[in-house]
């Protein structure tokens, strides 16, 4: 059973993280463009650098939190995860892409977060 503090630490806990992913999202758009402005890249560099950078932090949080039971898949599963990752980079590059052509604002009152 949960006490009334412990429901209100966990909505404030909760409440934080929408915040920090809302700040994080909000500054991908400003950063992208200070590369294109620092140096001669593509898109699809920058989507490359920011998930491989990603994703050694996420397998080990996620290694963190779940242990062993993180090797513990169906294959149907995995198949699905494979294709959803390969989905997000697309939409990374595409993305990118549109702060190139068009600059921060438009990119992202066109493109759904």
């Amino acid at each position: 059973m949960k006490t009334i503090y412990g429901a209100g630490f966990e909505a404030r806990h909760g409440l934080f993280l929408i915040m920090l992913s809302a700040v994080m999202w909000g500054t991908v758009g400003i950063t992208t463009k200070a590369i294109y402005n620092l140096a001669a890249t593509t898109p699809l560099s920058v989507g490359f650098i920011r998930l491989i950078l990603a994703t050694p932090i996420l397998f080990l949080t996620t290694w963190f939190i779940l242990g062993q039971g993180l090797f513990q898949i169906p294959w149907r599963d995995l198949a699905l995860m494979l294709l959803i990752g390969a989905m997000m980079a697309f939409y990374q590059v595409c993305y990118f892409a549109a702060i190139e052509a068009v600059g921060v604002a438009v990119a992202a009152l066109v493109v759904p977060p």
